[in-house]
């Protein structure tokens, strides 16, 4: 029997155990899963047409959650620069990025980005920053684009900083920010240097600020196994994560990570489905970044636009990465039979 990355079966050969069966059983009963049905649904072969069932259900589950909403999140990177963090799957890795130059975008660029975003009809307005940002010009931004958008603006204006700065939350909140993303990254502590407990204490303080909590399963490549999987999805429900998503990891050649590769998207589309149920209406929205369509019709009804500093790539980018626009990004949910926000 062939076995890749020691925890998905490839074999032709295989067959259904009592487990899995009852696992099945769960879902086409429309029952709830839990952590241990999650990893038996996570070992069935993607090639199999029994995933299709899993993805069929995730979509059902999604379509009611969402009320078949589906919505967009416009990420303004606003700094680059080599970081002294060196994940390993990060590009601003300080060891392996050769690019030395920082970049900043001026407030003027900032917000001019986010006017066009909002008149666009976006549904989250993310200021990400890297790690060592000046928290009190984050505040400052926030401030600002509080101000200029006024309590009646119907987009949720989202943090995405370092870790120090996200454990003084409540700046974050008085500067108008309603949500921040703090994700706990598989293998937190090996493939990256930060510390797990700061990092608990980071979400924990945004969920006792009044804020959301935001987090993905991140980043997921092919050597991540089926109980590490599991494990994240029962964690980021266990905190009280609110938004939520897939961020399969993008190779960045020179990175440690590179030689692994990509997570395969058929594995992804099965990943999205199992966490949409096993969350059910406890993350009503679920982003896939970057953008894998067949997640749209399994468990995802959000999209991600990325502009300015990428963690993907070495530069800035003025335009929308990828090509991954708001226009575009409707036009794909549309096409997956999201209703959207029209402005």
């Amino acid at each position: 029997m062939k076995v890749l990355n020691e925890n998905i079966i490839l074999s032709k050969e295989f067959n259904l155990n009592t487990e899995i069966e009852k696992s099945l059983e769960k879902i086409k009963n429309k029952l709830d899963i839990d952590k241990n049905d999650v990893i038996n649904l996570l070992s069935i072969p993607r090639e199999s047409p029994i995933v299709e069932d899993i993805l069929n259900r995730a979509d059902e589950v999604c379509r009611e959650v969402t009320g078949n909403r589906g919505k967009v999140w416009a990420a303004i990177g606003i700094d680059y620069s080599s970081c002294k963090m060196n994940c390993k799957f990060c590009s601003l890795g300080d060891k392996w990025n050769n690019n030395k130059k920082s970049y900043e975008l001026s407030e003027e660029q900032i917000l001019s980005l986010a006017d066009k975003f909002v008149k666009q009809g976006i549904d989250w307005l993310v200021l990400r920053t890297t790690e060592f940002f000046d928290i009190e010009k984050l505040v400052k931004y926030g401030k600002i684009l509080n101000n200029r958008y006024g309590k009646d603006k119907d987009f949720i204006l989202t943090a995405n900083t370092g870790t120090d700065a996200t454990i003084e939350a409540e700046k974050l909140k008085d500067a108008g920010f309603e949500m921040v993303y703090e994700a706990m990254r598989f293998r937190e502590g090996d493939d990256t240097n930060f510390d797990v407990a700061e990092r608990e204490k980071a979400m924990k303080n945004v969920i006792s600020s009044g804020m959301i909590l935001s987090q993905y399963l991140e980043p997921i490549g092919p050597e991540h196994t089926n109980e590490e999987i599991a494990d994240r999805m029962e964690e980021i429900l266990g905190i009280g994560t609110k938004v939520s998503g897939i961020m399969p990891r993008v190779a960045v050649e020179g990175t440690p990570k590179y030689k692994l590769g990509e997570i395969d998207k058929n594995r992804i589309a099965q990943i999205t489905a199992i966490f949409r149920i096993f969350s059910k209406d406890k993350i009503e929205d679920m982003i896939i970044h970057p953008l894998t369509e067949k997640s749209l019709r399994c468990g995802a009804n959000s999209l991600v636009v990325d502009i300015g500093a990428i963690p993907r790539d070495n530069t800035m980018y003025l335009d929308a990465w990828n090509g991954q626009d708001i226009e575009k990004s409707k036009e794909t949910l549309l096409k997956n039979g999201f209703d959207v926000k029209v402005k």
